[in-house]
């Protein structure tokens, strides 16, 4: 269905997940000898990610970029960024440390610096590629179910339509390659990857394969349980980040601006 597209952009998290889509998309240029087609690797960089996660994601975007040129495509690096990061917001501006009832971060950090480097391809067709799969969450397969291009009659997996996302960028189709894969199956298919180096991936998640990576500081978990897979220096940092929430959990940081001035003017 894809063959004849000449522009792919690809969301890179430096997960598993996106890894293995990278490898899968790569093997699909090889497999039907094409060429001359533009692939774009994306990677979000919200500034507060683990560097250990920073180094793999660059490491493995080279190697991708390197093997795409070999088969005769076109390959570009590119990062989105926040204008604002996470400490301009909350030390700066005073935004309130991120809770499920506002959870800013999330659009702030990743949708919109996203959105604004996908909207550069908007003056001619794409396709945008996820590793995005059901078998993450519940909240993940809920959103899947949402905004796939149609629902099939017999089941979710009897038409390709299913394994499409609406996009709300001009000229652009989202993809969802592995969105029925379990994670066991992602895991087995990188075993048998011996044409890139993934020790960084391994290191990453250091025999861990439910691990989930996000910004370090994160609010919404009561354990950074990624960071017991690393050595233990980092450790200060789930202590620092243990700290912040107890500090953001006191009541008064947790009223509203208005319930604030009226206290103050009292």
């Amino acid at each position: 269905m894809l063959k004849n597209e000449n522009r792919f952009v690809l969301a890179y998290s430096g997960g598993k997940d996106s890894t293995l889509v990278s490898i899968l998309l790569l093997r699909w240029l090889y497999s039907r000898k094409l060429s001359g087609k533009e692939v774009y690797i994306i990677h979000n960089d919200t500034q507060s990610e683990l560097d250990i996660l920073e180094t793999w994601a660059r490491d493995f975007m080279n190697q991708f970029c390197r093997a795409v040129e070999d088969t005769g495509n076109i390959c570009q690096k590119l990062f989105s960024t926040p204008t604002q990061n996470f400490f301009v917001k909350t030390i700066v501006l005073g935004y309130p440390a991120p809770s499920f009832a506002f959870r800013w971060c999330v659009n702030h950090l990743k949708i919109i610096p996203n959105k604004e480097i996908i909207k550069k391809f908007s003056n001619k067709p794409f396709i945008l590629i996820t590793g995005h799969r059901e078998d993450e969450s519940v909240a993940r397969a809920s959103i899947i179910k949402k905004n796939s291009l149609t629902s099939c009659p017999l089941s979710d997996y009897s038409c390709n339509s299913s394994f499409f996302m609406n996009l709300d960028v001009k000229n652009g189709v989202k993809i969802m390659p592995i969105k029925n894969w379990t994670a066991n199956e992602v895991w087995q298919y990188l075993a048998t990857v011996n044409d890139f180096d993934l020790s960084g991936l391994y290191l990453l998640y250091n025999g861990n394969s439910e691990a989930r990576y996000g910004c370090w500081h994160c609010t919404l978990v009561k354990i950074q349980k990624n960071i017991y897979n690393l050595p233990d220096n980092y450790y200060y940092l789930e202590a620092l980040r243990i700290i912040y929430r107890a500090i953001s959990d006191i009541d008064i940081f947790r009223e509203k601006k208005g319930a604030i001035q009226v206290s103050i003017a009292n």
